[in-house]
């Protein structure tokens, strides 16, 4: 019989993005690391691994002179016309909808795109505000936007799926109307951009409201080793709403903001991680899309070899609609200002909700990582040789418990094969070469590097102008400004690795991911791989599509990952859509329940 496995012990790399991105480790906080690096760290009942306190989710935010809340006057006067008869008549029409059928409430009158707007906003304004804090910045223009879209609809009909619906944007992309873009940084706290990201222009011009900015892990999780998942300097920290359970990270948010209701649809970032993380741990679907699919400009940068935006909805349909605007290029499918949407040209027009359909699964091959019962006799006998004796039933369960059995890979092969789609079993031993590089020293300078140039040329108005300055200013106010520590940004800002030495970094980490990727589709005739996948698609500019699974027994949401070649979005949604079809596994958060319990 075959068994499947959950791999939870692999390569550092992989679960630090699954914490939701990589980050560096530095000793001491607030110093740059020595030369020869730092002493590892010992793990303690009371400390990690890395020599950061242990916390239990959800944590209470340490005070800080940086943070921003939303603006409460502007939740009153927005949700003022909403009586609890009208609310439950749109809870019930706009709960838990798929983006078809509020489409289909507006075209019929059965609501406006300005109530759709209110109605959201007032969720903020019970559940969020003093709440899960998702949302760190409203936009005041957005129920004016919203009516001039009504107006539209009704003269020259819509635009499109997205006409008329509210979308929250992450506070590391840019928006040219009034609102800030700080990566959750104090340095950045004031910085009113004066144009539109290209993804931002690209949602306008597709008739989206743009309804605020969602929290972050600060930097992009990239501040101190010690931060915690969802918290900013700026937004504070961000709950989940399944329970007490980490938030995962960075887009945290935009995560938390889609599962909460608090909009239809948001947009994220991923490095590594930070986009699939989420969507699995909050019963969303995710979309991390190739590297240049979606322009970059106007993004705050971590590592821009890998960094993206992506989608966020609550189904497979939700994001594919949202990739479509997002990914829509100029008239030549480039972007000036990202010269990587050139190689994403052969999808440039691309309505990717038409892979959705049965059909378009049954043409899809996917190889599913599985784990046998050999397996895991051969990791118990190893051990036993290890040790030298034979296991105790507790060390016995320890090893079993480290593959963490959970029948994953049964359950997605059947899912997929009752909607036709063809599988492939692959080894559990294969996944080892999925795993995830150690991305240390390509942080520490491609942060640098990244936003030295994003500071100096696309966010020149900013009000600082290097990593240096950043450092300074943390270091200026530490307390309420870092409250975590800012190592990784200080080792960053002094790095001595050279640019020569981290192109080095960047092709081996690259071409390595790419070639373990690719070796495994071709060797197993497959076009999808699926499971426990690894983060190495990441580094590789390779997609990966989250799909939400249930909850596990502790409640905690739970999601499968698909992952494929560069350009395999359209195979990644039909697979996708075709385990929705089967599994149905996205489970909403009990808000009133979890509300009191948030610190």
């Amino acid at each position: 019989m075959r068994v499947n496995w959950l791999l939870a012990g692999m390569a550092a790399g992989a679960l630090l993005a699954a914490c939701g991105g990589a980050v560096g480790k530095l000793p001491t906080p607030n110093v740059p690391a020595p030369s020869d690096g730092p002493a590892p760290a010992v793990a303690t009942p009371d400390l990690d691994e890395d020599g950061c306190p242990r916390r239990a989710f959800p944590l209470a935010e340490p005070a800080t002179q940086a943070r921003r809340r939303p603006d409460p006057a502007l939740l009153a006067a927005a949700t003022a016309g909403l009586t609890d008869e009208r609310r439950a008549v749109l809870d019930a029409l706009l709960l838990e909808a798929p983006l078809a059928d509020i489409q289909a409430a507006l075209a019929g009158g059965r609501t406006t795109s300005a109530e759709l707007v209110a109605y959201t906003l007032d969720r903020i304004a019970r559940y969020d505000a003093g709440g899960l804090n998702a949302v760190m910045e409203l936009n005041p223009q957005a129920a004016a936007i919203a009516a001039a879209l009504d107006a539209e609809r009704a003269t020259a009909g819509p635009r499109g799926p997205l006409h008329g619906i509210p979308v929250l944007i992450k506070d590391n992309i840019a928006t040219g109307d009034g609102l800030h873009t700080t990566a959750g940084v104090f340095a950045l706290r004031d910085w009113q951009p004066q144009r539109d990201a290209f993804l931002v222009a690209r949602l306008r011009q597709a008739g989206a409201v743009i309804l605020g900015k969602t929290n972050l892990s600060e930097w992009a999780n990239y501040t101190d080793v010690c931060l915690p998942n969802g918290f900013s300097a700026v937004g504070g920290q961000t709950h989940s709403p399944y329970g007490p359970f980490d938030p995962s990270g960075s887009s945290t948010g935009s995560a938390v903001a889609v599962a909460a209701n608090l909009a239809p649809l948001s947009v994220g970032s991923e490095t590594q991680g930070s986009i699939i993380g989420p969507a699995r741990t909050h019963s969303l679907v995710g979309l991390k899309p190739s590297v240049g699919l979606i322009s970059r400009s106007g993004v705050v940068p971590l590592v821009d070899w890998m960094d993206t935006p992506g989608p966020f909805g609550r189904s497979v349909a939700d994001v594919a609609a949202l990739l479509t605007a997002l990914a829509a290029p100029g008239p030549e499918g480039i972007d000036a200002d990202d010269p990587a949407t050139a190689a994403a040209a052969p999808l440039v027009g691309r309505d990717f909700t038409r892979y959705l359909s049965p059909a378009m699964a049954g043409r899809v091959r996917v190889g599913v990582i599985a784990v046998t019962e050999g397996d895991v006799a051969a990791a118990l006998a190893e051990r036993q040789r290890d040790l030298g004796r034979d296991l105790t039933a507790d060390e016995a369960a320890e090893v079993r418990n480290a593959l963490v059995m959970t029948g994953e890979g049964e359950r997605i092969a059947a899912a997929l094969q009752a909607q036709g789609v063809t599988v492939v079993f692959i080894p559990y031993e294969a996944s080892f070469r999925l795993t995830a590089p150690e991305l240390g020293q390509v942080l520490e300078y491609g942060f640098g590097d990244g936003l030295n140039r994003f500071l100096s040329g696309w966010a020149a108005g900013a009000p600082v102008r290097s990593l240096a300055e950043v450092a300074t200013v943390y270091a200026a106010d530490p307390t309420h400004r870092a409250p975590y520590g800012f190592r990784s940004v200080a080792a960053s800002a002094a790095t001595t690795i050279t640019a020569t030495e981290y192109a080095m970094l960047v092709e081996a980490n690259r071409a390595g991911a790419q070639a373990a990727i690719r070796a495994l589709l071709r060797e197993y005739d497959v076009d999808v791989l699926a499971g426990r996948v690894g983060y190495g698609y990441a580094a590789a500019g390779f997609p990966a599509l989250a799909v939400p699974d249930g909850l596990n027994a502790a409640g905690k949401p739970v999601g499968v990952v698909f992952i494929g070649d560069y350009l395999s979005e359209p195979q990644l949604l039909a697979a996708g859509a075709a385990y929705e079809r089967a599994r149905a596994g996205r489970v909403a958060p009990d808000l009133d329940a979890i509300l009191p319990t948030l610190p």
